[in-house]
Order: structure tokens, then C-alpha cells, then sequence
């Protein structure tokens, strides 16, 4: 059984329980227990000690519940804080908050919020990535070491079109950060780096993002305009319309158009004869009980 089903039941409790506990959601638990997912190294820590056990004893890399070097001994890069992160990466630049903020623009009153862990825009942190010569994983947390330079460019660049597609979608459907994340399974603060910097913690992440704003891969990813999932029997139809010529194109979009037009006059006509339970009326005429269709 999986060692943190096994530490729960340990103590007596439930998935809602430990997920309450831990402020995260039943899912998030329930996905760890299967295997599914791995916790974050913030949620990691927290269950070790609500547990009193190391994490590698959690995350099966010990037999020891212990650990012999300390409880978080041997476990992944631990993720600072935001705040803390473009504190440490800018103390390194050896200039000062006020030449910092100059050189991106904005007070120095609004730099220090920063790092009291208010959220940087995208360009603002681009810029800060420039300036201290690190990728912008880094700044935020997420990489202990910078990534080198692609093209003159420092990876991870977050397309601010894709930031406002997902945005979008999540006014659309007015959910929050957090109902997000705990609809998808993951950490509302895993959800957030997604939606204003694009990092995708998993691949299967995303798909499960997708799915639940029902849109295409290639739209929140700004490849397309369109929202819409090809299905797998309208590819072929796809496929053919791309092969023809602009001129054999223009005749079949007029078809489709005229199609349209046409099955919008047949439901309007009969709707005329139905009434608001979808019942029939009189037709004009007839005195009663004509039937349309």
C-alpha cells in the first residue's frame, strides 16, 4: 500500500481530513495515494511532519521512518518563496533596490512588494530575468540553477497571449485559481505559475487543463484562433478542404453557408407550430393539430 495511505490511516483519518490539514484538495490526496501524482516538496514536508517520518521515507526511498540524516534529507531542490527568490537573484547583481527598480521602471516602493510576495507581471519579470542573468524559473522559485541562454535568449518566455487566453477562459467559466487547481488535482500555486508564467509542471497537466476548459491544445497555446477540437471523423473532411485550390475552397464554404441557411429555415419553421413544451399547434387553416416534420 502506498506509505502515505498507510500514514493516514495511521492517524485516524480520512482523505478530507489530511487534505483539510494540509490545505490542498480530497483529489490532490487521493492522486498521490494512487501513485498518480507525486506532492509538491512544500506538501511533501508538511505530511512528513504531520506524519513524523522523513520524505524519503514517504516517497519510498528509505525503510527508515526516520531517515538517518535528518527529515528532509536527500529530497529535491526546495522551492523558495517567490519573494525570496528575486531577493536572493537581484543581492547577487550588486546593485541596489533603487537601481533595481530604475532599471525596470517601476518605484522602488513596488520592487520591495515583490518580495513581500505580491505577483510580478510577465514583463516585468522578463526584464528582471535580463538584468540578473538567470532564467525565469529561477526568480520564481522553481530551478536552483540557471538555464543557459537559447538563441540570445534566456528559455521560458512566457507568450503573454497564451497568459491572456487562459485567463479568459477562466472568466468564462468563473472559476478561481483554486477551483481550478482542485478540479484539475494539482496546488492552486502550481495553477497560478501556469496561468501567469507558463510553467507546466506535467504534460498531462495541460491535457487535463484542455479538457477542462473545452477548448483545443493549440488555441491556449496561441497556434490557432480557433477554439475548436478537430474529432477524429471530421479530420478527413479537413484534410480534403486543405487539398483544394483557393477557388474550389470559396465554392465549398458557399455550400456549407447555403446548408446552414437552409437547416436554420427548417427548425424555424417548425418551431412556428410548437409550442413552449414542444407540443403542437394549430396550424393556420386547419383549426388545430397539424404537425410539422
Amino acid at each position: 500500500m502506498n506509505r502515505i495511505a498507510t500514514e493516514r490511516k495511521r492517524l485516524d483519518l480520512t482523505q478530507e481530513e489530511l487534505a483539510e490539514k494540509l490545505n490542498i484538495s480530497q483529489k490532490s490526496i487521493s492522486k498521490y495515494e494512487t501513485g498518480a501524482r507525486k506532492p509538491s516538496f512544500e506538501t511533501l514536508t508538511e505530511m512528513a511532519k504531520l506524519f513524523n517520518v522523513s520524505t524519503d521515507y514517504l516517497l519510498g526511498i528509505s525503510d527508515s521512518r526516520t531517515g538517518n540524516s535528518g527529515l528532509f534529507a536527500d529530497t529535491p531542490f526546495p522551492r523558495r518563496t517567490i519573494g525570496s527568490a528575486i531577493r536572493l537573484w537581484i543581492g547577487k547583481t550588486g546593485f541596489g533596490d533603487d537601481e533595481i527598480a530604475e532599471m525596470l521602471g517601476i518605484s522602488e516602493e513596488l520592487l520591495k512588494s515583490y518580495y513581500s510576495g505580491e505577483s510580478m507581471p510577465l514583463e516585468t519579470l522578463v526584464k528582471l530575468s535580463e538584468i540578473c542573468e538567470v532564467s525565469t524559473d529561477c526568480l520564481l522559485g522553481l530551478r536552483e540553477k540557471t538555464r543557459p541562454k537559447q538563441d540570445g535568449a534566456y528559455p521560458f518566455r512566457f507568450d503573454p497571449e497564451i497568459s491572456r487566453r487562459l485567463k479568459d477562459q477562466m472568466q468564462r467559466m468563473g472559476e478561481s485559481y483554486s477551483q481550478i487547481a482542485a478540479a484539475i488535482g494539482i496546488e492552486e500555486e502550481e495553477m497560478f505559475d501556469f496561468l501567469e508564467y507558463g510553467f507546466v509542471p506535467h504534460i498531462s497537466v495541460f491535457a487535463q487543463i484542455v479538457e477542462h476548459f473545452l477548448v483545443s491544445s493549440d488555441f491556449l497555446l496561441n497556434r490557432t484562433g480557433s477554439t475548436i477540437t478537430i474529432q477524429e471523423d471530421e479530420e478527413e473532411l479537413l484534410l480534403s478542404y486543405r487539398a483544394l485550390n483557393s477557388k474550389s475552397k470559396t465554392m465549398a464554404l458557399s455550400r456549407i453557408y447555403e446548408l446552414e441557411r437552409e437547416e436554420e429555415s427548417l427548425v424555424a419553421a417548425k418551431n412556428r407550430y410548437l409550442d413552449r413544451e414542444g407540443k403542437s399547434l394549430p396550424s393556420s387553416g386547419t383549426g388545430g393539430g397539424t404537425m410539422v416534420g
